[in-house]
Parts: structure tokens; sequence; C-alpha cells
């Protein structure tokens, strides 16, 4: 959980501080206090070496210290975000206990029989299992499945339904977006040895058929191969909701309503496709305009407010010497004498033309020109919610949901956390992670003088499982729903679904381990469209909203990443994951007001 930095520590807390510090029972030490809830040395402890142990490469304090030095932190500030990931466990459960929210044991009970299921196995397998994704034990894990369910309690207790206002505002923003035609298919799998033509010419046997008047559900019953879709007459919902292969898409985007499609061969998915446009929902085209217009004017004053920073300061770097700021100084004084100068003689032109008239004209003109600025924008189209299709608008929800009752919740506990009595006390010595950062080995040594321009792709590239570890997620972010905390805000232009979007990232399981970074490609950031087809659920909802410039922790539940199937050997069933965002660009347009960002990789969010 990110919380804001800084605490006030009373005299008297520090007092608390030197006394609670002294040994606990059993010889261990006090950390941290929340409210008088003590966080022990041991679990802080126990959690850091849990990350440490993660990598053979950690074992060594040289290989310990260079992964530190990696992720950019020390031994003090690992041990400081271990203690506030601890104190927000502790404020969201006594939290909890004050709103009378508590976990129903049989089904925590339900889940991690679920969890070993999925392992398989004997006892030692699951306790390998455990330790592999950052449990000590079944404990640990019964523990991150209890704060994740009260969690979840807290946040639906803080949530309420979006006003109409709220929605139409909110819906506005992917206007542009929500145009699609619903769908309907017959889906034709190719029998063993047959080619996707063989079956295209049964297809079009099945399209005569409907042409001549057969059921479309009848033979969806008949024929499809989709047993999803057939129970519902072969309904595939509306495309701009839905991931659809290229062929699917551009041949559905030709039908009209009711229109059937002729056999439609995907050779992405192996399949042949019989289409019916069951619906059709178009947002209206002023209303596309104006989000244009709005999306190119936030982009040119972006790229002139860039432009101004960056003159700004090369005219800083070149006052290098005493000299030249006293002759700046001397231009300013002067500059700003003309400046008065010219504003007496304005105001006396002013108070003639007052007298004359002239300047109440002048001002009516400009009051009429305002006034006229300000019925412009007032009349500029929006989109009526009330015309969108009820399946597009409860998606949209969804997407307003989510993002407020994770804003909602983390203001909660940032409030939380500023009223609480907090105390962190001192770091002992002799702790097993904590390291002489001096052996870190040199980023120098790494250095082979290559021209990066003429280098060619070698082996040598450093793989995913290489990379320095981030901090393991706190417990109570797993929620089962979509956690998006804003580290950092942008200043430049905000990150719409549809919009081609730059970012650098680094993805990792909720122990800490990183399955995925732009990192692995050279620190280069990467370029993709935000929008469904390419990438996963958490990201088309987790984005939005950001601007060039910002930084994002997303903490995405596996039914909006991967869910039960997994991906390959990177990501197992059923994985929630955590991921840092960095958004470089929107449509090619930096900080800088031009990004060249053309690194082609396979994400892991697709």
């Amino acid at each position: 959980m990110k919380f804001i930095k800084g605490l006030i520590a009373s005299a008297l807390a520090f007092c608390m501080s030197v006394a609670l510090f002294a040994c606990d029972a059993g010889g261990d030490t006090v950390a941290s206090t929340v409210n008088g809830e003590k966080i022990m040395e041991s679990t802080i402890t126990s959690k850091i070496m849990t990350i440490r142990q993660s990598s053979e490469s950690y074992a060594t304090d040289e290989g310990w210290a260079t992964a530190l030095q990696q992720a950019d932190l020390t031994p003090e500030e690992l041990r400081k975000q271990q203690i506030e990931n601890e104190q927000g466990i502790i404020l969201m459960r006594q939290a909890c206990a004050e709103k009378g929210l508590t976990v129903d044991a049989s089904a925590i009970d339900a889940s991690i029989a679920e969890a070993r299921g999925i392992v398989g196995g004997d006892d030692a397998q699951w306790q390998e299992a455990l330790k592999k994704y950052g449990y000590v034990d079944e404990n640990a894990y019964r523990l991150t499945l209890e704060n994740a369910e009260l969690e979840k309690k807290l946040q639906e207790s803080l949530v309420t339904d979006p006003t109409d206002e709220e929605l139409s505002e909110y819906i506005q923003q992917y206007a542009m977006y929500l145009s699609g035609r619903r769908s309907a298919a017959i889906t034709l799998l190719p029998a063993e040895g047959e080619t996707l033509e063989e079956l295209s010419a049964k297809a079009a046997e099945i399209v005569q058929q409907l042409n001549d008047g057969a059921d479309f559900a009848q033979m969806v019953k008949e024929h499809s191969t989709d047993e999803e879709s057939k129970e519902n007459g072969g309904d595939k919902g509306w495309s701009c909701l839905i991931n659809i292969s290229t062929a699917y898409k551009e041949a559905l985007d030709q039908l009209e309503q009711d229109q059937i499609s002729e056999p439609v061969i995907d050779s992405e998915s192996n399949c042949v496709y019989i289409i019916k446009c069951t619906g059709i929902y178009l947002v209206p085209q002023e209303v596309i305009d104006a989000q244009n217009e709005a999306a190119a004017k936030a982009a040119a004053e972006a790229a002139a407010a860039n432009d101004s920073s960056t003159t700004d300061d090369t005219a800083t770097d070149n006052d290098s010497s005493d000299v030249a700021s006293e002759e700046n100084n001397a231009a300013t004084s002067d500059a700003t004498s003309d400046s008065t100068n010219a504003a007496d003689t304005a105001a006396a032109a002013d108070s003639a033309d007052a007298t004359s008239g002239t300047d109440s004209d002048a001002k009516t003109d400009s009051a009429t020109d305002s006034a006229a600025t300000e019925d412009d924008e007032a009349e500029a189209p929006k989109l009526d919610i009330k015309t969108v299709p009820s399946e597009i608008l409860e998606q949209v929800k969804t997407m307003y949901s989510s993002q407020s009752a994770s804003s909602k919740l983390t203001e909660f506990m940032e409030q939380l956390k500023e009223g609480a009595d907090i105390v962190i006390n001192d770091m002992p010595s002799g702790l097993p992670y904590d390291v002489d950062m001096s052996l870190a080995a040199s980023s120098d040594s790494s250095d082979t003088n290559v021209d990066s321009s003429t280098a060619t792709d070698t082996e040598e590239e450093t793989p995913a499982n290489n990379l320095p570890p981030m901090p393991a997620i706190d417990p109570s972010e797993i929620t089962g729903s979509l956690v998006i905390v804003d580290t950092e805000i942008g200043s430049g232009a905000e990150a719409k679904v549809g919009d081609s979007i730059t970012v650098k990232y680094t993805g990792y399981f909720v122990s800490g381990t990183v399955f995925d970074s732009t990192d692995k490609y050279g620190g280069e950031p990467i370029t993709f469209t935000l929008s469904s087809g390419g990438l996963i659920e958490g990201w088309i909802q987790g984005i939005p909203g950001m601007k060039v410039g910002g930084k994002r922790h997303l903490v995405i539940p596996s039914e909006l990443a991967y869910g039960a199937a997994g991906k390959g050997e990177d990501i197992p069933p059923n994985s929630d994951l955590a991921f840092e965002i960095e958004l470089v660009a929107v449509n090619g347009v930096g900080i800088d007001g031009n990004a060249d960002a053309s690194t082609e990789a396979e994400v892991s969010t697709q």
C-alpha cells in the first residue's frame, strides 16, 4: 500500500520509541507501533528474507547489494517499505474492527482447498508452492486471504452509486470508443486433416440455408463448436467490449442490422465464422469530433508548455557565470522599467478612451466575445447516456466503480495514516538482510563500449528472472478487485481507451518476483494501442486517466489478468499480478513534445 510520506513525531512519541525499542518477550524487538499495536522486527526480517531467498544470486552480500542498488534501494529503505506495508495492514484491520466487518472462515478454507487442488500433490509440494510465491507457511497464506477479504469489504463499505452527472462525465471520456456492432456467430472448427478452405465450403451451405429462411439460433445449436455462445444463440456481445480477431472485426464492420456474412476464414483462430449483426450503436459524429478537437487542443497546449519549459531551462543553463547573471539582472531591470512605462502609457490611453466611449465599446466587444466562447464550450455536444445500450453502459459503470472504489479506499487509508499514532524505531544492527552497499558491483563493469546503434541482438540480454525484485505486495491490496494508486501525477496528455500509448513498466507477482519489465529490453519504452484485443482487462481499465509523465501502481486480480489459464510457463493459473507503470507518451506526444518509442516486444500484458 502506497502512503504519503512524512510522519509528525512529537517529543512524547520519541520517548515512546526509545522505550518500545527494548526487547519484547522472547528477545524480539519492536520495529514499529500503530495506535499501540506492535510490529515486530522478526516479522519485517522474515518478509525481507523471503525476497532475498527468492534468487540464488542474492545469497552473497555482493549479489544482494547489487540487487538493492539496481532497485534503487538500501537495506534501511527496504525495511521502511516493509514496515509501511505492515502499518497499512494493521490500520485496515483496525478500521474493519470499528465497522464490524468480519471474514467468513469457511470461505477462506474453501479458497485454500481450491489452491491446493490446483497445485496437486502431497503436503511437501504444497509447502514448496507456498514458498515459491512468498508465503512462509499456510498460516501466512491464510492471513493474506483474510486481509484481502477484509479490505474488499472495507472498500465496498466506502463505495456509493455514481450520480447520473458523475457517470455522464466519466462515460464522455470514452465516448469515441463505444461505437460498435453486436453479433451472433456460428463457429466452425476444422476436423483432423481438414483445411479451412474445405471447412469454408461447408459453411457456405449453412449460409445458403440461412438465406433460405433457416433460424439462426437453431443453426447455432446444430453446427457451432463454441459451447459458451452456443447456449445463447451464438451471441458474442458488442464488438467494443470483447476481444475479437482482425478477420472477425473486419467482416462484422461490413454488416448492417440483421445481415449475415459469407463464411469468414480466420487463420488466427484456425476456424471459420458465420456472423450475424444483431445490433448497431454509433456514437454521434459531432460528439467524436468534439472529443478529437479537445484532445488536439490539450496535446498542443502540453507541447507548448514543454517548449516553454525547455527554453527556460536552456536559458538558465547558459547563465553560467556571475557576470552573465549580473547582465541578465540588468536586462531584467530594464525590461521591467520599459514594461512599467508601457503600462503607464496604456493606462493613460485607456483613460482617454473611456472619456470618448472607445474603451467602453472595446470592453463590450470583449465581453461579447468571452460570452460567445463560454456558450461554445457549454454547447459542446455531449453523449446522452440514455442512448447507450445497457450492456455497454454497465461495462462503463463497472470501470467507473472499480476506479472510484480504489481511489476512495486509498484516500480513506491515507486519512487513517495521517491521524494514527505511529512510531518507527531505529533499525537494529546485525540483521541478515543488512549489507554494506559499497559491495554492489559497479555498473561500469558491464560496459562494452559498443555502439548501440550497430549492436545486434545476442543471447547475453538479461533474462526476466534475473531482474531485481520488487517489494512484496501488501496483502491488503489483494482485494479481488482492481487496485489503482497514482504514485506520481503527470502533467501531459491524458491516456484514453483507443489511444496509442508509450510506457515503461515492471510486472511482478505478489511475492515481489518480477516476471517481465521493459528493463529486459534495455530499458526502452514500448508502444501499443490501449484497447481490447491485445491487452489484459486490468490494463484496459487501469491505465485510462493517467497523464504523460505520471506513474501508476496496479494490483490486478487474476480474473482481469490471465485467469485460470495462466500464460505458459511465465504466469501460473489464477495469479494476481502487480504492475508499476510510467506513461511516457500518448499518441506520440511525450513530456518533451515528441516521443520516439518504437521498441517492439511481446508484452506480458497481452
